[in-house]
């Protein structure tokens, strides 16, 4: 059983050469992989598991911001070794939507025009991967962080004046 998930097809397509060298950094040539496909279908899922693991940590271990649009509101998380950091847009004006009409977020948003929440939450228990891959699982996604950056930037400077 993975830690995680087994990836999908399409992912497993998608890092098929990633695959390929990781069966071979385990000793397993091509023949050997065709040939436990076919007869041990207990190892296949063991050594499809283990890829998968090593995959998702190697995500998690990169993760430094994740976040969720929807056309309501927008939450924007910072990833950090003991918890995260969350911001949450929403329109004061209800009525408002986030995304344009072909479902991409707004090019410009005015923070003046939004409530905005913060709030802190430390990992629990089962630590900082689980909780990520939580989120990751629930819709959330990576983040490059500029949006968190620029409305903290903004917060601290409407907190200075």
């Amino acid at each position: 059983m993975p830690t995680y998930r087994l990836l999908h097809r399409d992912e497993f397509e998608k890092l098929k050469q990633e695959f390929i060298v990781y069966l071979v950094s385990e000793g397993i040539d091509s023949e050997q992989w065709v040939r436990i496909q076919a007869t041990d279908p207990d190892l296949r899922d063991h050594i499809l598991a283990s890829f998968s693991d090593m995959i998702i940590q190697q995500v998690l271990d990169s993760l430094r911001y994740v976040q969720l649009v929807s056309s309501k509101k927008l939450i924007f998380i910072h990833c950090m070794e003991r918890g995260m950091r969350r911001v949450q847009l929403e329109w004061k004006d209800k009525q408002r939507d986030f995304l344009e009409n072909d479902g991409q977020l707004l090019a410009e948003v005015s923070l003046h025009e939004c409530e905005i929440f913060e709030g802190y939450k430390s990992y629990d228990y089962q630590g900082r991967d689980l909780a990520l891959f939580r989120l990751l699982e629930t819709g959330y996604s990576p983040s490059d962080g500029t949006y968190y950056k620029q409305i903290i930037m903004h917060l601290a400077a409407l907190k200075e004046a």
